[in-house]
């Protein structure tokens, strides 16, 4: 898979991903930015991207959505590629994403490394895209 541009490869990670159920409900997840300060909208669009700056950047998750998904069933969670841990265990979005574009931006929530965003689905992976964050230099 790929995301929209098509520039950014994704889901390369070692656990198995469900991309049937991907498909049915997902045109893209991707991982952008915004300089921090912006709230998204017409005059900040976030850039795709799998590289965050601290102190820099907002980290933006960017949901793409063709079937309608209820509320609680999708979930997040964020791996430490490193430790091999759970940065942030999955959790629940307890908003419904409604057809078409979705998306949230605020402070990066994970200190300088490499990640997994990693997309779940009433429990189900459907989706990996890795990412890294620097420290501002």
């Amino acid at each position: 898979m790929t995301n929209r541009t098509g520039n950014i490869k994704t889901s390369v990670s070692s656990v198995q991903i469900d991309t049937l159920k991907y498909d049915e409900y997902f045109r893209s997840i991707y991982l952008g930015k915004i300089a921090n300060g912006q709230e998204v909208g017409y005059g900040a669009v976030p850039e795709i991207t799998g590289v965050f700056t601290k102190g820099k950047d907002q980290y933006c998750t960017i949901v793409e959505v063709k079937k309608e998904i209820p509320q609680g069933t999708y979930a997040s969670a964020i791996y430490d590629v490193n430790s091999k841990t759970y940065f942030k265990q999955k959790t629940a979005f307890q908003g419904v994403f409604d057809l078409g574009t979705n998306a949230g931006c605020g402070s990066i929530p994970v200190p300088a490394g490499k990640y997994e965003y990693r997309s779940y689905l009433d429990d189900v992976l459907i989706f990996v895209f890795p990412f890294e964050v620097r420290d501002s230099s």
